[in-house]
């Protein structure tokens, strides 16, 4: 009798050198983005509050105005418009380290470690495959998504890597405690919802993972779960007793244009991956930069070579890897429907980690079916590290956003004042009376700076009256002020010296 060839699987030792490899090449990468990436208006909004709460102990805002973007009124004092967990923790951080961009993102860099041992733990949970565990979190490392938030001074780092702490902390205990398990994702759950309420996308995933444990269930303790989430809204709803008034105008203004109706958001589901993912990676992009689609057409090829493979769709990690893919893109294109490319690190990780599984479970045949997983991953981890290269070599903080900086200051009156991104806080100070982030050019506070820096990020807002102000602050410009400094992320207008 003929003997038949069983592939062997490499040892262990090599897959933790290829983990090894994978995290320190993403380390590189991101710590390059993080030094050379410019600054821009969220990192600067979050920031000038994270310093109010460690130098005053109050969320306020100390260089937007009230009027600046949406009418937030309090805002000098009150943050009701976001979550209050990452601002503080952020904070907290800020009395360690200086209070810059880049420390900043190295925030987010220290939760992303946190995200990628949390798929680890989740993987090999529901595998009992060490060297999967270690491809997948490889592969993940070199997520396009996950370094983007990892070099990102926003709380998405966070929050996603709460909430995968969540869902590994109960695959890892449910066979051991049940009802540990389902407190410790219930509490890193809560935390990632109170970072952002988009964190709700990471526990209807806790959801899922339990209800597909339906058999597990001890319906006497699932009380424990919802402890987190009870102390959290006491709290929250402590901070918003304070000026409740406040509360209420901020909350409106800032949910009126994505409150929408459930066609809208069965719309919003259905155009979502044309909207978020497919301008984003493509046509918003131009030349050798559209190679970037490559990354998610391997996520979505993997996922769907996973869900329609019976042997891998049928094991724990493949039936629960498919709904967590589901569960993702479902909760980001409900809440949000404006696109921002910013949350896909809730979702399109999850599809990488499902080509990771195909990748790693057609590796382990012999023939020619191992090679197009590997090569279509190889392109898409390629396309990723040559991407992140060329953008590190451009160095946008050296190249557009200093000389952004100079131009505005080298135009500015002594005493006189900027109008510009809250990005700009970082070089000039958030509290220093320089700077103002009023995009509508002082058209409610009756303001008149010397210096008007717009940026991509400066654009109107929804409702006719912010309209109306945007309108007439371009007609201000046009008859006050004139152009001083151009690059590819800024326009700078000083002001006219008949208009002093």
């Amino acid at each position: 009798m003929a003997s038949v060839s069983v592939p062997v699987k490499p040892s262990i030792s090599l897959y933790r050198l290829i983990a090894s490899a994978a995290i320190v090449v993403a380390l590189f990468l991101t710590i390059g983005y993080i030094v050379t990436r410019s600054p821009w208006w969220d990192e600067g909004l979050f920031a000038d509050v994270a310093l109010n709460f460690r130098n005053h102990g109050h969320f306020g805002s100390s260089a937007l105005d009230p009027n600046g973007y949406l009418p937030w009124p309090g805002v000098h004092r009150y943050t009701y418009w976001q979550f209050p967990l990452y601002l503080l923790a952020l904070g907290t951080w800020f009395h360690l380290v200086p209070a810059t961009a880049q420390w900043m993102r190295v925030f987010s860099l220290l939760w992303a470690v946190v995200f990628i041992a949390s798929w680890f733990v989740l993987v090999r949970a529901w595998s009992r495959d060490e060297r999967l565990a270690l491809f997948v979190a490889s592969v993940l490392s070199l997520d396009y998504t996950v370094i983007s938030a990892a070099s990102d001074g926003r709380m998405e780092m966070m929050c996603v890597a709460l909430g995968y702490a969540g869902l590994a902390g109960y695959s890892y205990l449910r066979e051991r405690n049940w009802t540990a398990a389902i407190c410790a994702g219930s509490i890193f759950a809560a935390g990632s919802f109170f970072c952002h309420p988009i964190g709700a996308v990471m526990t209807a995933c806790l959801a899922g993972l339990v209800l597909l444990d339906w058999r597990e269930i001890r319906l006497p303790r699932l009380w424990i779960a919802c402890i987190p989430y009870l102390l959290g809204a006491l709290l929250w709803a402590w901070y918003i007793l304070q000026a409740p008034t406040i509360f209420c105008a901020q909350y409106h203004a800032a949910t009126s244009y994505r409150v929408r109706t459930l066609f809208s958001v069965l719309k919003s589901i259905f155009m979502d991956a044309y909207n978020r993912y497919w301008v984003n990676f493509f046509v918003t992009q131009a030349g050798i930069n559209r190679l970037r689609v490559i990354i998610p057409i391997f996520a979505i090829i993997g996922t769907i070579a996973l869900a329609i493979d019976p042997a891998l769709r049928r094991q724990a990690l493949g039936r629960r890897l498919l709904l967590l893919a589901f569960i993702s893109y479902i909760g980001i294109a409900a809440i949000d429907n404006q696109g921002f490319p910013f949350y896909m690190v809730y979702s399109l990780p999850v599809l990488t980690g499902c080509g990771a599984v195909w990748v790693y479970a057609r590796w382990q045949q012999t023939g020619v079916r191992k090679l197009l997983p590997a090569l279509s991953l190889s392109l898409s981890l390629g396309v990723v590290v040559g991407g992140f290269t060329l953008k590190e070599a451009r160095d946008d903080y050296r190249t557009a956003f200093q000389p952004a900086v100079a131009a505005a200051l080298a135009h500015r009156q002594p005493g006189g004042l900027i109008m510009g991104g809250s990005e700009l806080g970082f070089p000039l100070g958030f509290d220093s009376g320089k700077l103002i982030d009023d995009r509508y050019l002082g058209y409610f506070s009756g303001l008149t700076p010397d210096v008007y820096v717009e940026s991509q990020y400066y654009h109107s807002m929804p409702g006719p009256e912010l309209t109306r102000a945007w309108n007439a602050s371009r007609q201000r410009l046009r008859n006050g002020y004139h152009v001083v400094f151009q690059n590819q992320d800024y326009l700078i207008y000083a002001r006219n010296q008949s208009t002093r």
